[in-house]
């Protein structure tokens, strides 16, 4: 209900008590009753005349939340024509003169969400100063309603006097019939204290709506505060991220110095990188027993300081033996992201060998910029490497001789040589064009998840429940 009309059928009710009692003992209750009128009549000027700014301040605002949803919306458009454009480019990243668009492409694309969050932050302060008058008048509508109850009480009071008997308020209802009383003043008597007793619980009732709409109003108030806050932090951010990309475009063209054979080489140097990772990975191999060993220390060791009796830790040990296997004894990795959009590359993918000219010997799952990527299993950091504005990835070894290495990404929470638990946060996806830690072989926001078993790629999706993928 409204807090105008919750007062109102408040007042209305006040009205009803004022008029059965004033018929009663008039020359007692007057001036409380001039109290109650007067109090009804100020509260309801005050909050005609309140509630009129507000909603001509509303008028004026629902225009301007009209205009600015037309311009999210537009903005939005926009955006998705960009990034259908910056699939197109896809198979066209092999010359500088793409990559440029490519980056160029991604500069609009951010500057155009940059745009659209100022909308968002506009329109949420918006809602905060309209908020923060519904709290206002909320809370005057609160103080009002126990002035008014105040007074109530005390006509109560004055009333009880007036018309019971020390006597009789002490022998309860029963005196009403009881007493030498005529019946029908017994009548009028009995009238008053269900009218006195039906005004005063609707207008608990009422108090105790004003009441609820303030909380709401507050709560409300609070959230949009919280949102602002977050929409804030967004805005920092695709504005460091634009930063970035124009950084990265500069620092593109000073490599190259604007000619196709230096990029050319700046591509085959990210090839010879990802031979080199592969390399590595099969140099840590010879250590991995020591660090399953270490892994499953944790593991018992942590059990060991729980409140957990002998025979449940026991019990513990014999489920992590068997923690996250799949049906043919592999290693269970949970999602290191949510695959919500599906794969948009498959391991051995013949498309991206002919873009790259390297084998794909991973799965690319995309996923906005900056999404948190989690451990798919308990594990020790191996290796971390933060090129900057080049190819940045980890690297986690397992149990079962797996490790998983996470590429293009944009921040980096491990370092090696720290355990890592299943679902725990280990840094940011990457890989937009033209942002840090993204490289050169990219076309677009994603995590290039590889997984490798006794030192070899191997299919991921063999380690991963599948049947969360988006069906076909």
């Amino acid at each position: 209900m409204h807090i105008k009309h919750t007062l109102l059928a408040g007042f209305v009710l006040c009205a009803y008590l004022v008029t059965s009692t004033a018929v009663f003992a008039q020359s007692t209750t007057d001036s409380l009753v001039d109290e109650i009128k007067k109090k009804q009549e100020a509260i309801t000027k005050s909050l005609n005349a309140k509630t009129s700014e507000s909603e001509a301040a509303l008028g004026a605002q629902k225009q301007q939340l009209s205009a600015r949803q037309q311009e999210l919306k537009q903005v939005e458009e926009q955006i998705s024509s960009y990034e259908k454009e910056l699939e197109g480019l896809h198979d066209q990243i092999s010359t500088l003169t793409n990559q440029l668009a490519l980056i160029e492409n991604a500069i609009v694309i951010t500057q155009l969400k940059i745009r659209a969050v100022l909308i968002q932050i506009a329109e949420k302060e918006q809602d905060i100063v309209e908020n923060t008058e519904n709290v206002d008048v909320a809370q005057v509508a609160v103080e009002n309603q126990k002035d008014i109850l105040r007074t109530f009480m005390s006509l109560l009071f004055k009333q009880d006097m007036l018309y019971f008997s020390k006597d009789e308020a002490l022998s309860g209802d029963a005196s009403l019939y009881l007493g030498s009383s005529s019946i029908t003043t017994v009548l009028t008597r009995k009238r008053y204290l269900e009218t006195l007793q039906r005004a005063g619980t609707h207008m608990l009732e009422d108090f105790k709506d004003i009441g609820t709409l303030l909380s709401v109003q507050r709560t409300q108030l609070a959230n949009d505060q919280k949102k602002l806050v977050s929409l804030k932090d967004q805005l920092a951010y695709e504005e460091r991220h634009l930063d970035e990309q124009k950084q990265t475009k500069s620092y593109l063209l000073t490599e190259t110095q604007g000619k196709e054979e230096n990029y050319q080489n700046l591509l085959e140097e990210s090839r010879r990188e990802q031979d080199n990772i592969t390399l590595e990975v099969e140099q840590m191999q010879t250590n991995i027993k020591d660090i399953e060993a270490r892994i499953r220390a944790y593991q018992v060791t942590s059990l060991g300081s729980s409140s957990l009796s002998a025979a449940e830790i026991e019990q513990r040990k014999k489920v992590l033996e068997s923690l996250g296997t799949t049906a043919d004894g592999k290693l269970g990795l949970s999602w290191p992201v949510e695959p919500k959009r599906g794969l948009s590359a498959y391991f051995q993918d013949p498309t991206y060998q002919s873009v790259f000219g390297v084998a794909h010997s991973a799965i690319d799952i995309p996923t906005p910029q900056g999404t948190e990527i989690k451990a798919p299993a308990d594990g020790y950091v191996t290796k971390v490497k933060d090129a900057g504005m080049g190819y940045s990835y980890i690297i986690v070894a397992h149990t079962g001789g797996v490790m998983t290495l996470y590429g293009h990404v944009s921040e980096i929470w491990v370092k090696a040589g720290d355990y890592v638990a299943r679902g725990q946060g280990i840094g940011k996806s990457g890989a937009q064009p033209g942002t840090k830690g993204a490289g050169w072989m990219t076309t677009g926001a994603h995590l290039h998840f590889e997984v490798f078993q006794d030192g070899k790629h191997v299919n991921p999706l063999l380690y991963l429940d599948n049947s969360v993928l988006p069906k076909k």
